[in-house]
């Protein structure tokens, strides 16, 4: 008697962790492609953006709603497309926003990779009996103990998995994934904590792990590593980081002599369709 894909699927406790990332990171590449919808034309003249815009979106009334004397007292914003009200700050506005769009993309798509490995070093404790089972609370909130804890997942991953150790070295992309991955924390850590600058201790650290390859800014002198992702960079580090995760789930799925099924012959890849 065969057995069926969503049997087999449910017989493989990782399965569930991959699919979750995987659900995430297709998420944020639609979520990516939704922002480029909306700011696409801003990387050209202010004129020719703002002459994109409908009427009704560059011209608006404000209400003093504190103003007792005079309620729904208005004055209306004239609009943005004359040249003196400002167009040119507009305009870099946008793109700071855009900017920063990418780099909390990047910063989220990093966290949902480092929660799955949390949750595959778990699920390898319990299936193994060894090493530490992590509670939720156990540790505080800090980027120290966030590194140290997603180290020490890794590190477990690759002890029971050993053959993820050839494929993080040794792959199609020509990537060396655990210095890869130790940059993108550093990216995240600088997205979540200063706007996206990286110390310079910290850029020094990384400079010849790749970067500046990897992710672009602007060294300033008086403020740190300055970075400005492109929308290619974050695709191709949601990309990356959903490949990376591939491996592991082959690999400990391997590790404990599971089957690590991911298509349906008639639908794809089967996330989210348990």
């Amino acid at each position: 008697m065969s057995v069926s894909e969503s049997e087999k699927k449910r017989s493989n406790p990782f399965y569930p962790a991959f699919d979750l990332l995987l659900a995430k990171l297709l998420a944020a590449e639609q979520a990516l492609s939704v922002s480029e919808a909306a700011f696409g034309y801003a990387s050209g003249s202010p004129e020719e953006w703002l002459g994109r815009i409908p009427d009704r979106y560059v011209c608006s009334e404000l209400v003093d709603i504190c103003d007792n004397r005079k309620p729904g007292w208005t004055k209306k914003v004239h609009s943005l497309r004359e040249p003196e009200r400002g167009t040119d700050f507009l305009l870099q506005t946008v793109c700071a926003f855009r900017t920063a769009s990418y780099l909390w993309v990047i910063a989220r798509a990093f966290e949902s990779f480092r929660e799955f490995v949390e949750t595959i070093d778990e699920e390898l404790s319990d299936v193994t009996c060894t090493g530490v089972s992590r509670s939720a609370g156990s540790a505080e909130n800090s980027p120290t103990n966030e590194r140290s804890s997603f180290d020490d997942a890794l590190r477990h991953v690759r002890e029971v998995a050993p053959s993820l150790v050839k494929c993080e070295t040794q792959n199609e992309r020509g990537i060396h994934l655990p210095q890869w991955i130790s940059v993108v924390e550093a990216v995240r850590h600088a997205v979540a904590h200063s706007d996206g600058v990286v110390r310079d201790d910290i850029y020094r650290k990384y400079r010849t792990s790749g970067l500046a390859r990897d992710f672009p800014g602007e060294l300033q002198a008086d403020t740190g590593y300055v970075l400005k992702p492109t929308p290619e960079v974050a695709m191709r580090t949601i990309g990356t980081l959903l490949e990376y995760a591939l491996v592991i789930y082959k690999a400990v799925s391997a590790a404990m002599n599971l089957p690590a099924v991911l298509y349906d012959h008639d639908i794809g890849i089967t996330t989210w369709r348990r």
